[in-house]
């Protein structure tokens, strides 16, 4: 058991995942830009791979920072963080990580918002 590295971690939107055929942007499904939604990290078949504690630190009108947490049940490269109410989805694909299973994890996930 081993504290996941996300010092080279690479966050991107959602563009697929499983079986769902509708991916929207984060921003415009669910509160938090998606990244509160659900209480597990997913694999890219949409099987869960870790439990996942969110906790809004800082939200205001032009920052919101999010802190994860928890650990991990099988090894992989890269997770989603997922808000999904089928067929649609959105969320999250981290990556450029390495994890194994007992792993834990804690990071955050800092956002500049511009509200137009």
């Amino acid at each position: 058991m081993a504290e996941v590295d996300f010092s080279n971690a690479r966050i991107e939107p959602l563009t697929a995942f499983g079986s769902y055929t509708n991916i929207v942007n984060p921003v415009s499904l669910y509160g938090y830009l998606s990244l509160t939604y659900g209480s597990y990290l997913y694999d890219v078949n949409d099987n869960t791979i870790a439990s996942m504690t969110a906790t809004v630190l800082t939200n205001t009108s032009n920052q919101l920072v999010v802190s994860f947490r928890g650990t991990f049940t099988t090894s992989g490269t890269e997770f989603y963080i997922i808000g999904a109410s089928y067929p649609r989805a959105c969320g999250w694909k981290i990556s450029n990580i390495s994890f194994s299973a007992g792993d834990t994890y804690t990071f955050q996930i800092n956002a500049s918002l511009v509200c137009n």
